[in-house]
């Protein structure tokens, strides 16, 4: 369940990208995003909104993505909050969620704001 949550809301993040021309800037406009396009009693959309509202995923907002999903790769789009410390799941800006130590968090960059 906690990759899913992560996958989940990675698509959600991407969909509004493509939806709305910009990232979400923050978790209500996610957990809006989230709700409005997924299908009722999906219970991995419902708890990834839970985890994401709580504060146990932590996302970054307002991530400058890249059309060029290779490009999104290099970037940390979000991570479970205990990831830093003891390690655990993150999702990069392309979409791929992937099972890091702490150490190796930190070779993750996190996304440029946009400009302007």
């Amino acid at each position: 369940m906690r990759k899913a949550c992560l996958a989940k809301l990675g698509i959600a993040y991407h969909g509004f990208h493509t939806a709305r021309g910009r990232a979400p800037a923050g978790i209500d406009e996610l957990v809006s995003y989230l709700k409005e396009s997924s299908q009722e009693n999906d219970e991995v959309s419902s708890e990834s909104a839970k985890r994401l509202s709580e504060g146990a995923i932590v996302m970054y907002w307002n991530a400058a993505l890249h059309d060029d999903g290779d490009e999104n790769e290099k970037y940390v789009l979000g991570f479970e909050a205990a990831v830093p410390r003891n390690g655990g799941y993150l999702i990069t800006g392309g979409g791929t969620v992937v099972l890091v130590t702490g150490t190796s968090f930190k070779d993750f960059k996190e996304f440029p704001q946009p400009s302007g």
